[in-house]
């Protein structure tokens, strides 16, 4: 997280050392690439935190699911923190973000 939105990076460390310099968000984990590619037909920059939350989630539970603020854990990244440099959401505020 840098200074100000313009110095933000976005790093994804891949299994055998390769590094990919992100843009706006990063999928990480198994079946990353199918998460990827909803994504990317779905989220629009700029958007609203909930907005971005609601893409994010239906990107991770496809289309044969539904994942609820309890199956989530959920950080924002936060420049202004002391110690981190993220701030987890608690399950209440994930579902009123969720609607």
């Amino acid at each position: 997280v840098g200074n100000t939105v313009a110095d933000d990076r976005l790093f994804h460390v891949l299994y055998d050392g390769t590094l990919l310099d992100e843009r706006n968000w990063c999928v990480l984990g198994g079946d990353a690439e199918t998460i990827a590619q909803r994504m990317t037909e779905s989220y629009v920059p700029e958007s609203a935190m909930d907005a971005c939350l609601k893409v994010a989630v239906a990107a991770l539970a496809g289309t044969e699911r539904k994942l609820s603020a309890s199956e989530l854990e959920v950080a924002t990244l936060d420049r202004s923190g002391r110690r981190r440099c993220f701030r987890r959401l608690d399950h209440a505020t994930v579902t009123r973000m969720l609607g």
